[in-house]
C-alpha cells in the first residue's frame, strides 16, 4: 500500500510539471464551443459540467496519449499503478472545471487574458519554428568524432578527470642560497638519506603531494621544475621567488580519467549542441541572404552610445564625490577674545 502511495505521489508531481508544458495543439484544436460533439469526441461520457458532456472516453484517451508522448517515462510508472488512469482523469477534470469557470466569468473576454493568450501563442510559434528547423537540419555525431574529442581534451577539461596526478616528494626552503647549495651538495648523491640529513641539520621538510600545474600553493619556480621531471627519484636545486629550494621528487602519479564509455553520452550531447550552434550560424546567414534581410543596427548603436554616455557621467559624478569626501575638514575657527 505504501508503495502504491509513493507511485501515486510521483505521478501527481510529474503531471504538475508536465501538463503546463504539453503541446495540446497536436491532439486537440482550440474551439469556440468546447462542449460540441466534435470537441468532446465519441464514446462513453466520463464527465459532465452543468449537464453538458465535457470528457468522453475518446477525448480522455487522446489526453492520456498526449501525456505519455510528452513524458514516456510515465508509461512504466502507470503500469505499476492500478489507479493511474483515474489520477490522469482527475487532472483532466480539474482542467475542464477551470475552463468552465473561466467561460462562466468571461475571463477569456478580458483584455489581459487576450494579451497573455497571444503571448503564449507567439512563444509557441517560435518554439515550433525552432523545433522544425532543427528537424530539417539534423546533426549527427560519429563515434570517431566523440573519441577524438575525448583524447584531445581529457588532459585539459577537469570534468574528464577523476584525479589530476602529479609529482610527490619533499622540499626544504632556505633563506640563504649558500646554505641551500651546501645542503644540496650533501643530498644529491643517490645514496644519501635526504630525511636523515635534514633532521641532522634541524631543517623543516615540506611534504609535497601530487604537485601539478594547478598546484598554486607551491612556489611557482619549484612547481614548474617538478612538473618537468621525467625520472624518479631526483634531487634538484631550485631558485624560488623568496626562498632557494632543495627538493627530492620521489614518485609520479599519472592522471586518472573518467572512462570513455561512461562519459561518451555527455560528450556526444555536448558536441551535438556545439554543431547545432555552428549550423544555426551558417544557415541563418543563408536565410538572411535568401530573404533579403536588412537590419537597422544603427538604432542599437545609438542606444549603446547613450548608455555609455550616461555611465560615464555617473562615474564622473562618483569620482567627484569620492574626491570631495577625501578632502580634510577645515580647521575650526576660534573667535578672538575681547580685550586681549
Amino acid at each position: 500500500m505504501r508503495f502504491n502511495k509513493s507511485l501515486q505521489g510521483a505521478l501527481v508531481v510529474s503531471l504538475i510539471v508536465l501538463l503546463p508544458q504539453c503541446d495540446w495543439g497536436k491532439k486537440e484544436e482550440i474551439r469556440k464551443d468546447e462542449t460540441s460533439p466534435a470537441s468532446i469526441g465519441a464514446g462513453e461520457v466520463l464527465l459532465t459540467i452543468d449537464g453538458q458532456p465535457r470528457i468522453t472516453v475518446d477525448r480522455f484517451e487522446n489526453y492520456m496519449n498526449t501525456v505519455l508522448e510528452a513524458q514516456p517515462q510515465l508509461k512504466q510508472l502507470i503500469g505499476l499503478m492500478p489507479d493511474a488512469e483515474m489520477e490522469l482523469f482527475r487532472s483532466m477534470s480539474s482542467e475542464e472545471l477551470l475552463q468552465a469557470w473561466m467561460s462562466k466569468n468571461h475571463i477569456d473576454q478580458q483584455e489581459n487574458y487576450k494579451k497573455d493568450f497571444q503571448m503564449i501563442m507567439d512563444f509557441g510559434k517560435r518554439q515550433l519554428a525552432l523545433k522544425y528547423f532543427q528537424e530539417a537540419h539534423p546533426i549527427k555525431i560519429s563515434d570517431a568524432e566523440v573519441k577524438k574529442y575525448y583524447e584531445e581534451n581529457k588532459k585539459s577539461i577537469p570534468e574528464l578527470m577523476t584525479a589530476r596526478g602529479g609529482i610527490s616528494g619533499m622540499a626544504i626552503g632556505f633563506d640563504k642560497p649558500e646554505e641551500a647549495q651546501a645542503f644540496f651538495a650533501k643530498v644529491k648523491d643517490p645514496k644519501a638519506d635526504f630525511v636523515q640529513l635534514a633532521r641532522d641539520a634541524k631543517l623543516m621538510i615540506k611534504d609535497l603531494k601530487e604537485v601539478n600545474e594547478l598546484s598554486f600553493d607551491v612556489d611557482a619556480p619549484l612547481r614548474d621544475k617538478l612538473i618537468t621531471l621525467k625520472k624518479m627519484p631526483a634531487v634538484e636545486f631550485v631558485t624560488g621567488k623568496e626562498k632557494t629550494w632543495v627538493v627530492k621528487a620521489v614518485s609520479k602519479q599519472d592522471p586518472q580519467y573518467v572512462p570513455y564509455d561512461q562519459i561518451k553520452p555527455r560528450l556526444e550531447a555536448f558536441l551535438q549542441q556545439q554543431k547545432m550552434g555552428e549550423m544555426f550560424t551558417a544557415e541563418l546567414e543563408n536565410l538572411k541572404n535568401e530573404f533579403k534581410v536588412v537590419e537597422n543596427k544603427s538604432y542599437f548603436e545609438r542606444k549603446k552610445k547613450l548608455k555609455e554616455e550616461e555611465m560615464n557621467k555617473m562615474m564622473e559624478k562618483t569620482d567627484k564625490q569620492v574626491q570631495a569626501d577625501a578632502q580634510p575638514a577645515p580647521a575650526p575657527t576660534v573667535a578672538p577674545i575681547k580685550g586681549a
